[in-house]
């Protein structure tokens, strides 16, 4: 059985005592069958296999995107495009298919930018660490996080044979929140508010499911038809929707953790977690209300006031976001998707996508407008 991918600063330590020898590019961990490597690493491996033709980089550029595309030995098709935009705003979007088990530690102690990041996970799974912020995160598909940790070292982790999307909007607060009153303020997320006194600012990663109403613009902005000026201001305004929309989905969880905390709110969000990551194989409302220590009410009652439905309700949104993804993004068959998010009746699949999107997943899968 593969064992988790381990941080990188751990390897040599790993390395000298099952009595293997580092390869001068990266860790090679054969029992694990995980490849660790620094940035650095990755990089000068990156360099010496684009000398035997089998790593190419490509980069394309106009006055406001900057487009690279990537192949190597550990990702193909990967392409990162950077969107420049306007208020000190930067939208990017990045995509690759993973080919082994890889995982890559970033030192970033002298990084002299600080931004603000909000990011949605769009397809694929990454496991990440950010050193002294947090332990170990999955960042699965259908999740999002609001990050400030400038020059926080980070560990990436991702499992072979998958696709990764994500589209990520990055915010220099200086200019963003320039001019801004502490009214203004008072009306963001408790963490943001931090940046109205310019004083020092504590790192925070808040991960949050993605709202439902952002899907519909992560699908606009995957498919900009614009160029030149009228897609960068295009982009703009959707980063700034997607802003508003996802900082809401956190004000209303803060509002709701603030005035309506109970002991089982973090049992809640738990559960939540395992919801999504057993989407496939879910456990049933008394396994999963043993597995956080609630009764089956106090589960119920605990999903209604947070996510206002049902842990049953909550797992069919969440496989029904999935297959609009898959339907939009794959253009799978409906029978595959139905498979995929663990449908086995397409029929009943069919109907319950057409409650919630107002369309069939054929009609979806052939672009029409949700």
């Amino acid at each position: 059985m593969r064992s988790e991918a381990r941080d990188a600063s751990a390897s040599p330590v790993v390395l000298r005592r099952s009595g293997l020898t580092p390869c001068p590019q990266a860790y090679r961990l054969c029992y694990f069958m995980t490849i660790i490597f620094t940035e650095a690493q990755y990089d000068e491996q990156f360099e010496a296999d684009k000398q035997k033709g089998i790593a190419k980089r490509v980069l394309l550029k106009n006055d406001c995107e900057q487009i690279e595309y990537y192949y190597d030995a550990y990702r193909s098709n990967e392409c990162d495009r950077t969107i420049q935009l306007r208020h000190g705003l930067q939208m990017r979007v990045w995509s690759f298919e993973s080919r082994q088990d890889l995982t890559i530690f970033h030192d970033n102690k002298n990084e002299n930018h600080e931004f603000l990041y909000l990011s949605f996970f769009a397809r694929g799974d990454i496991h990440t660490r950010l050193h002294g912020v947090t332990e170990k995160v999955n960042e699965a598909v259908g999740d999002s996080y609001l990050m400030y940790c400038p020059g926080a070292d980070e560990t990436e982790s991702w499992k072979a044979n998958q696709k990764i999307l994500r589209v990520k909007v990055q915010i220099d607060p200086a200019k963003f929140f320039q001019g801004m009153s502490l009214e203004q303020f008072d009306s963001l997320p408790k963490q943001l508010q931090q940046f109205a006194t310019k004083d020092e600012i504590a790192p925070f990663y808040i991960q949050n499911a993605i709202a439902s109403e952002v899907y519909p613009i992560l699908q606009q902005v995957l498919n900009c038809p614009d160029r030149g000026t009228m897609r960068q201001w295009y982009l703009e305004a959707k980063a700034v929707e997607l802003m508003t929309l996802q900082l809401s989905h956190i004000q209303s969880a803060n509002n709701s953790a603030t005035q309506d905390r109970m002991p089982d709110t973090d049992s809640i969000y738990q559960a939540q977690a395992i919801l999504q990551q057993n989407y496939l194989d879910p456990p049933s409302i008394i396994e999963l209300a043993q597995f956080v220590g609630l009764s089956r009410v106090k589960l119920q009652q605990g999903f209604r006031r947070v996510f206002n439905t049902t842990p049953s309700g909550y797992l069919q949104n969440h496989r029904l976001d999935l297959a609009r993804i898959l339907l939009q993004d794959e253009k799978l068959t409906v029978t595959t998707v139905a498979h995929r998010i663990g449908y086995s009746n397409v029929s009943y699949f069919s109907r319950v996508f057409r409650h919630r999107f107002g369309v069939t997943p054929g009609q979806c899968r052939l672009g029409k407008k949700i």
